[in-house]
């Protein structure tokens, strides 16, 4: 995996910037900007940096993880509800496969806001999905630089699922 890519799966409300954040719960793949970086897995509760003053650290949680994992299948699975959003990384094509990671962020952190351009959102802890946010996928590059080894960046998605609680 080049330094400047990153794969994102992630949660979003274009709607809920003000109540809660935009709604964006992520799953990203990338070193950002570090070719020596082991920590390909993030897992994060938004608002994590952005404009914000200072990076909120216990909204997000780096795994390290070997670049080979990602040349093979891999399943990863968000259980999010108002009291705990949790993640489970999987080597193989379900669950059953051996644990790559595993984080939980519960009601009991601390609320923040999102802040972008001269907008500041509400203090969340866990933002709500509402009717309007929806699941999302993006392989984009760090600053718009290319990769530095100039080669093609692919992904192969084989299945998305969701099921409602």
């Amino acid at each position: 995996l080049n330094e400047r890519v990153v794969l994102g799966l992630f949660t979003w409300n274009d709607y809920s910037f003000q109540t809660q954040a935009n709604s964006e719960v992520d799953v990203e793949f990338s070193k950002w900007n570090n070719a020596a970086d082991s920590f390909l897995l993030t897992y994060s509760v938004q608002p994590v940096w952005f404009s914000n003053p200072a990076p909120y650290p216990e909204r997000t949680r780096h795994v390290a993880m070997q670049v080979s994992k990602l040349k093979n299948v891999c399943t990863h699975v968000m259980y999010w509800s108002p009291d705990i959003i949790k993640w489970d990384s999987y080597e193989g094509p379900t669950t059953s496969g051996a644990k790559i990671a595993t984080w939980s962020y519960d009601k009991n952190n601390i609320t923040r806001t999102k802040i972008e351009g001269n907008r500041t959102s509400n203090p969340v802890v866990i933002p709500a999905p509402e009717d309007s946010t929806h699941a999302r996928m993006n392989l984009w590059l760090l600053n718009g630089l290319g990769p530095s080894n100039n080669k093609e960046v692919e992904v192969i998605i084989k299945s998305f699922n969701y099921i409602p609680l």
